[in-house]
């Protein structure tokens, strides 16, 4: 989806002025769901947990708890960094306009947030 993100957080680390227009939402044949954030050319954050673990707070609301959170810098050459992660991501529903995503976990590395509020035009959807 493309929109304003409003903050990104990571590892305690304030990137909210390199957080690029834009965020992915990805889901995994083993069932795993995520958010995923760019700081600009440096790096990816995401926030991710199990989709069946999703509770719908009301008909257009959802909160996924996050298990894990990815961080990868760009470029650098190295493998993402796994670390465990207690948190959620609520997001609201993609068919009534600009949908708006928050996410906040804590990690042993520190604290991961993410916010942003799509431009309210439809997903890209892409199969892989």
């Amino acid at each position: 989806m493309n929109g304003t993100c409003t903050r990104l957080i990571g590892a305690g680390a304030d990137a909210t002025r390199a957080c690029t227009p834009r965020v992915i939402n990805e889901v995994f044949k083993n069932g795993r769901t995520g958010f995923t954030f760019t700081e600009s050319d440096f790096a990816v954050v995401s926030f991710s947990g199990m989709g069946r673990m999703q509770i719908k707070d009301d008909p257009n609301k959802v909160t996924q708890p996050v298990d894990t959170i990815i961080f990868t810098l760009i470029g650098m050459g190295t493998a993402p960094n796994k670390v465990k992660a207690a948190g959620k991501c609520t997001y609201t529903n993609t068919n009534l306009g600009p949908v708006r995503i928050s996410c906040s976990a804590h990690t042993a590395q520190g604290q991961f947030e993410a916010t942003f509020l799509s431009d309210g035009q439809d997903p890209i959807i892409k199969q892989f």
